[in-house]
């Protein structure tokens, strides 16, 4: 093994790719509508909308549609109470200030009735006031009797009496009316011959609807609203109790399940899927115990019989059949010594000690450089830190190293090169020059007994144990291949300890 000056495209190419660059899931585009379907409190706002639509309708626009008549809605009608509403008006103000100008609204009324409706004609007196159009006379206030009894009121014979006299001068085709009011000042009007509809502000509709649905769905849609806040309130907060169950299903360790959802507190409701969780984890953690004990045991069982079954080949003459069963003996034994330090890190939990992860790397290359020098690989190391200290437990760390450097190696050329950089912020990058990664085989790199080359002499337990340690370490680990195109470039990821580099 050499070790020299890095060149300077090497800490481009061990630098991991961005967050998110890397071979991420594809982005699934939902309809933003969709959480309203899935979400309990979005249900309960369509169920309490269509419960509220209906109540509306049963309680306010049947009721209103029975009890007003069709006449009600009717255009002409609707120009005629206008007419009666703008009279009304100027005839007190009249009655308060009998030289009162013409108001702007009562003369645009008027004009517009008049306008669409050539037959039109209107008379109004108001004491001795008199306002109206064409030959400004009364057609039915003598033929009524109105002046004997604005007589009689004017004789005081009866102090206090007030009269009043309302009627319909409507004929099937036209719209009118006439009212009459004496308590000591005479009001009255009449109109006729309104046959065309004119635009007003009057919306009948809208009235009836609002009175209809005050006077009837008030109380209903309080009560509707009320029962949706208290059952949110409620769904709300058992909803809080399910999200603290599953930020403590989140911080389970799959590799120690010894704990257990907590049920105290928790609506019967959730209770049963709790329970059926709890015992799914119980089922998990001691079908997990036995496949440990039994690996473990299987390892520790062989390792004894395959020592003596190599000491006894060695004593054998020398032949390629004796070189052949060596070499398989010298893998089963590398195969169970892996399983052991797969089950070894199953079992640990914590870190503790205190690592300088330069000085390991420097150590394994060491240990490998024989390896290396055989086939005439030159490997390169430049730490962008002269120290990098962590926790973590020094064995572990040297054979998941140890693992990453060997896998680079077996698939390194005779006669070529490796770069193992580590930078500032724990990323340890062991690149080869072989022939890369194939992306279909980039998510299953580091999982236990996946080959994908036949020729390739082992079983996929080295970057299974690499992955374990890192993750054991609070570190993560990757693959990809090199910008160039040239190899592929394994990181693994460890944590500083606070303030220890330098």
């Amino acid at each position: 093994m050499t070790e020299q000056a890095k060149p300077a495209r090497l800490a481009a190419e061990l630098t991991p790719p961005p967050a998110g660059q890397a071979g991420g899931q594809a982005d699934r585009r939902t309809s933003p509508w969709s959480w309203l379907f899935r979400s309990m409190i979005g249900q309960m706002a369509i169920a309490m909308l269509v419960l509220f639509g209906a109540g509306v309708y049963v309680l306010a626009i049947r009721p209103m549609m029975d009890v007003l008549p069709p006449a009600a809605f009717d255009p002409l009608d609707i120009s005629a109470q206008k007419v009666r509403e703008v009279v009304n008006a100027y005839m007190l103000e009249l009655d308060r200030d009998p030289q009162a100008p013409v108001p702007p609204a009562f003369g645009k009324v008027m004009d517009d009735a008049a306008r669409r409706n050539p037959a039109f004609r209107y008379y109004i007196r108001v004491g001795d006031r008199v306002i109206g159009n064409g030959d400004r006379r009364p057609r039915h206030f003598e033929e009524l009797g109105l002046d004997r009894v604005v007589a009689l009121q004017a004789s005081n014979v009866t102090p206090g009496l007030c009269s009043q006299l309302f009627r319909d001068l409507s004929t099937r085709k036209t719209k009118g009316s006439l009212e009459f009011i004496d308590c000591g000042r005479p009001r009255y009007y009449e109109f006729d011959g309104l046959s065309r509809a004119f635009p007003t502000d009057i919306d009948r509709r809208e009235q009836a609807f609002g009175k209809m649905f005050w006077t009837f769905g008030s109380n209903f849609t309080l009560a509707v609203l009320a029962t949706f806040l208290l059952t949110a309130a409620v769904v709300i907060g058992n909803m809080i109790l399910i999200r603290r169950v599953a930020r403590v299903a989140y911080s389970f360790d799959p590799e120690a399940l010894d704990h257990q959802l907590p049920e105290k507190g928790l609506p019967r409701e959730v209770l049963p899927l709790v329970r059926a969780t709890n015992h799914l984890i119980d089922r998990s953690a001691d079908m997990q115990r036995r496949q440990k004990f039994f690996l473990s045991a299987a390892a520790h069982e062989l390792r004894t019989p395959l020592t003596v079954l190599r000491m006894r080949l060695e004593q054998m003459d020398e032949s390629p059949l004796k070189d052949k069963l060596v070499g398989d003996v010298r893998r089963m034994v590398g195969l169970v010594n892996q399983l052991l330090t797969l089950m070894k890190i199953g079992g640990i939990h914590d870190v503790n000690g205190v690592v300088d992860l330069v000085a390991v790397v420097r150590k394994v290359l060491a240990d490998t450089a024989t390896l290396a020098s055989s086939r005439d690989i030159d490997v390169y190391f430049e730490p962008q830190v002269a120290r990098f200290v962590c926790t973590g437990e020094a064995q572990l760390l040297e054979t998941a190293i140890t693992n990453l450097v060997e896998n680079a190696l077996s698939f390194t050329p005779d006669r070529g090169r490796i770069f193992v950089g580590l930078s500032v912020e724990g990323v340890l990058a062991v690149r080869d020059f072989g022939s890369g990664i194939d992306p279909a085989n980039a998510t299953t790199l580091f999982e236990p007994f996946v080959r994908y080359r036949s020729n390739r002499k082992g079983y996929s337990l080295g970057l299974a144990i690499v992955k374990a340690v890192a993750t054991l370490h609070g570190g993560t680990v990757a693959a990809r291949n090199a910008d160039d195109g040239a190899g592929a470039i394994f990181t693994m990821l460890i944590p500083p300890r606070g303030g220890e580099i330098a």
